[in-house]
């Protein structure tokens, strides 16, 4: 079996290729290969209320970024060298930190059960409940309420002692 030049084939030899050497593993976990996707609904939407991942993309980012600083600055005889070691410090520490802030973040889930008008005009009121129904209520600033897309039903986190943040995507 030769690798053939157009796109087509190349596809095609692709797909023989991993319906050959991966069919087994296919099979047992319902997993497809090409459309990435667990096939049971139930699963999925599970994962979706258990896991956070709000934070790790992001502090890897930041973390790629200041490694490359560091370390075309440590070493600037050797930019390549710096740079790449850098790069990977920088990325492995800021996914750590932000998988640690997303498991966190987790743990303290809650949901909006009301949103109502504060005291004042530039406020409101949101209103969450944890997993045992104790209701809490948070005060948001009008300008945090739009960009953080505060609704009913949304899961919210409590970040620090009265800070409240969306879990969900914007």
């Amino acid at each position: 079996m030769g690798i053939p030049s157009s796109n087509r084939g190349l596809s095609k030899f692709f797909q023989t290729l991993f319906s050959k050497f991966a069919y087994h593993k296919i099979a047992k976990t319902g997993i497809d290969f090409f459309k990435r996707r667990i096939h049971t609904e139930e699963s999925s939407s599970k994962k979706r209320e258990q896991r956070v991942n709000r934070f790790a993309q992001i502090y890897m980012t930041l973390g790629m970024c200041m490694g490359i600083a560091f370390g075309s600055l440590l070493q600037p005889e050797q930019m390549g060298a710096g740079m790449s070691t850098g790069l990977a410090i920088g990325m492995a520490l800021g996914l750590a930190l932000g998988a640690q802030k997303d498991t966190r973040l987790s743990q303290n889930m809650l949901t909006v059960t009301r949103i109502e008008d504060g005291a004042s005009e530039d406020e409101k009121l949101v209103w969450a409940a944890d997993a045992n129904g104790v209701e809490k209520c948070f005060t948001v600033s009008k300008r945090r309420f739009q960009s953080e897309r505060f609704a009913l039903e949304n899961r919210v986190a409590e970040e620090k002692e009265g800070v409240l943040i969306s879990l969900e995507s914007r």
